[in-house]
């Protein structure tokens, strides 16, 4: 949890909406799932758990705002590519897996971003909690609204 709030620690940013949910993730059903990501938070735990050696499809739909200046910018999963952030098109939706505490096959340290966009496959590297965020700078959250939905199926 340390490790996932040092990872998007910036000047500007609401701790509070950085915390995250240290539950651990359900396996997931073989019929699949479906999660709500916030645009206003940073990583948000699903609830499910994926497992190494598995893939997963994920598809994305929502219509979010990322900005309110001079304009409201309004996103959709692939992000804007007028701006980028960490070197991914700001907005774009991410996904990463959190290990379990007690695997010590993973390297300490945040969590490896996964761009998803509208979709993508997953092949987690190892088991653990997936979570969900908006690619944007912690600091820049405060004009963000609305959120979208992420269908998780196990292929």
């Amino acid at each position: 949890q340390w490790r996932v709030f040092l990872g998007d620690l910036e000047y500007g940013c609401d701790p509070a909406k950085m915390l995250l949910d240290p539950t651990r993730g359900k396996p997931i059903d073989p019929s699949g799932a479906t999660v709500e990501v916030s645009a206003e938070r940073g990583w948000q735990n699903s609830g499910l758990r994926v497992e190494r050696g598995k893939t997963y499809r994920l598809t994305a739909a929502g219509r979010y705002q990322i900005a309110d200046e001079p304009k409201i910018w309004w996103c959709e999963p692939n992000g804007v590519t007028i701006r980028y952030y960490r070197d991914r098109p700001l907005g774009m939706l991410l996904a990463a897996v959190l290990p379990d505490i007690e695997d010590s096959t993973v390297e300490p340290g945040p969590p490896e971003p996964i761009p998803v966009g509208l979709e993508t496959t997953l092949a987690p590297k190892h088991a653990g909690t997936l979570l969900f965020k908006i690619n944007e700078s912690a600091g820049d959250w405060h004009d963000n609204r609305g959120g979208l939905a992420v269908e998780i199926a196990p292929k």
